[in-house]
């Protein structure tokens, strides 16, 4: 069993968090200890899975739903995802909702990518998904939207990713991120995630550290860290900044990725099954690649190569002119992946050729390496979806199993128990009594 600490100053001793694995018959099972109650969740095993995290995450993702014996929720949440994407970030929340025996609920969800946010709504049921730019978007008002628990949210990064050569940390979209703390405070949100790459602590607009002032101000309780999303799981090496901001607890989030670290999980862990996959669904189907990169991809896996030569390489990449060496680079079977990104099917964005195959990964693969499950649609039915679409769906998207885990310590921090009572008071939603009232898009300072 991995156990966490219990919480500083608590009379009851409870711990935090703790989750145990075991085999009852066919099926596995899983139980999760949180604020001092416990619930269970099993899956069916239809192959030989061990009672471990990375048996369950397995089954998990190939498509096996886990499920609890009583179908009442313990408890509800109401959130509110903007830049919510396809809805990698609101999957792994509701599925931390429903490992300790709860409901979380969409409320709100916001996206300025219209195709994509399609995806969203045919995947996560939600009470108000709109597409739009959030700084001209009018939301609706508390009294319509009703009182959210928890709000979560990934900013567009491409403005702080190292891999931006022309805008660097000066970029617009950066002011972005205090859109988050502006709804945040406007619907006096308790528990607030906000998620972004990294290297955000050093954007010239110091975004990280004005939120934090900001909320702290509001009586937030703020702690600002990076995770690895591969320690706790996910089969790539994707680190991710995390601004986790609360009005109640602040239950040590490291104990929370104690309780679910892993050792790394390789791509063939991942898609192994996926190998010789029937290429009748779109998801499936590789990329038709140009007659130079097959002529080169070929060259790599005659030679065993898993870094591309620089004889091979574009004109523009030799003579030591490009510094991205994973750029045409193949994939290992037994290690992780790199970041996924929007361009995974093209070979000169990344190192994304296939380990065992003489093509680039799928958008299957992909987003098994995203942790997304079989269950979730990428090309659900009736809609007219580009592949572009889902590309950027998937690469864009919080690793579901990197927000389950965050999501299981915002739950904690809500103050609600694994066994459904409330911790410090907390009882749920309840019915807003008070006017309507607009955003009011309050002076926070953005540039210094």
């Amino acid at each position: 069993m991995n156990r966490a600490k219990a919480i500083p100053g608590r009379d009851s001793g409870w711990d935090v968090v703790a989750v145990s694995y075991g085999r009852d018959g066919a099926g596995l099972h899983r139980t999760i200890e949180l604020n001092g109650g416990a619930h269970r969740e099993w899956v069916s095993a239809s192959w030989r899975a061990d009672a471990t995290n990375e048996g369950w995450d397995s089954l998990v993702l190939r498509g096996v739903v886990a499920r609890r014996v009583s179908t009442v929720p313990n408890f509800t949440l109401r959130y509110g995802d903007l830049f919510a994407g396809c809805g990698g970030m609101s999957l792994g929340v509701e599925q931390a909702a429903h490992a300790v025996g709860g409901l979380a609920k969409s409320a709100l969800a916001v996206d300025i990518n219209e195709p994509v946010m399609d995806i969203y709504r045919s995947n996560i049921q939600c009470e108000r998904a709109i597409s739009g730019d959030i700084r001209g978007t009018v939301l609706p008002p508390i009294r319509e939207s009703g009182k959210l628990d928890l709000l979560v949210g990934g900013p567009p990064c491409q403005g702080h990713s190292n891999l931006n050569n022309h805008t660097r940390r000066d970029d617009e979209r950066n002011g972005l991120y205090m859109e988050m703390v502006r709804f945040a405070l406007d619907y006096d949100v308790p528990v607030v995630v906000i998620e972004n790459v990294p290297t955000v602590r050093w954007s010239k607009d110091s975004v990280v550290d004005w939120a934090g002032v900001v909320l702290r101000l509001a009586g937030y309780r703020v702690e600002s860290l990076s995770i690895d999303a591969s320690s706790i799981g996910v089969p790539q090496t994707r680190k991710r900044h995390f601004l986790l901001a609360s009005k109640y607890e602040m239950p040590p989030i490291c104990d929370f990725l104690d309780a679910f670290r892993t050792g790394e999980r390789s791509v063939g862990w991942a898609i192994d099954d996926l190998l010789d996959a029937d290429r009748s669904e779109r998801i499936d189907v590789p990329a038709n690649l140009s007659d130079v990169n097959r002529m080169r991809i070929q060259e790599m896996f005659e030679d065993d190569l898993y870094d591309m030569p620089m004889h091979l390489r574009p004109p523009s990449h030799q003579n030591g002119r490009y510094s991205y060496t994973s750029v045409y680079g193949r994939l290992r079977w037994d290690r992780p992946a790199g970041t996924i990104t929007t361009n995974f099917r093209t070979p000169g964005c990344g190192r994304f050729i296939h380990p065992k195959r003489q093509r680039t990964l799928t958008m299957h693969e992909a987003a098994r390496l995203q942790t997304f499950p079989d269950t979730f649609e990428f090309f659900p039915p009736g809609l007219q979806l580009s592949n572009q679409t889902v590309q950027t769906a998937i690469g864009n998207a919080v690793p579901p199993k990197l927000a389950f885990v965050v999501g299981l310590w915002a739950i904690a921090a809500l103050g609600i128990s694994a066994a459904g009572h409330g911790v410090n008071g907390y009882r749920g939603v309840e019915a807003m009594d008070q006017p309507a009232a607009t955003v009011s898009r309050m002076a926070v300072p953005v540039r210094v």
